[in-house]
């Protein structure tokens, strides 16, 4: 009961706290914002963009990093399996399920790449 309510007054505080939100009507005012925001943090809207792009990058290397760690564990585990029906499939699963979390990140990118090089950037 006591995280109940320790959960309901972590949501309250955070859906009821106030905070600057400087949105647009339309993409075409997007730049603006942008200079808005990174204005007042002190950083070039072309240095935001290179930082934004460099963590993508380390989040998909990070996701490959451990795409790889989990094939490499479920491999050891089929091979140590000894044929154990309940272990082979375990590791089965395990790649299975790997393969599916790594094509819905590509799945992902691929979206959203094409969402800012086709509609947003007109191209």
């Amino acid at each position: 009961m006591r995280k109940f309510l320790v959960t309901i007054l972590f949501v309250g505080i955070s859906l009821f706290s106030v905070s600057n939100v400087y949105a647009k009507k339309t993409l075409n005012d997007a730049d603006s914002a942008l200079d808005t925001v990174s204005q007042k943090t002190g950083i070039d809207q072309k240095d935001f963009s290179a930082v934004t792009g460099n963590v993508v990058n380390m989040i998909f290397i990070f996701v490959g990093l451990i795409f790889f760690a989990l094939m490499v564990y479920a491999g050891l585990r089929w091979m140590t399996a000894r044929d154990q029906a309940d272990k082979v499939e375990k590791a089965r699963n395990t790649m299975i399920a790997a393969v599916i979390g790594l094509i819905i990140v590509v799945a992902a990118y691929a979206i959203t790449n094409f969402l800012q090089t086709k509609i947003i950037n007109g191209g």
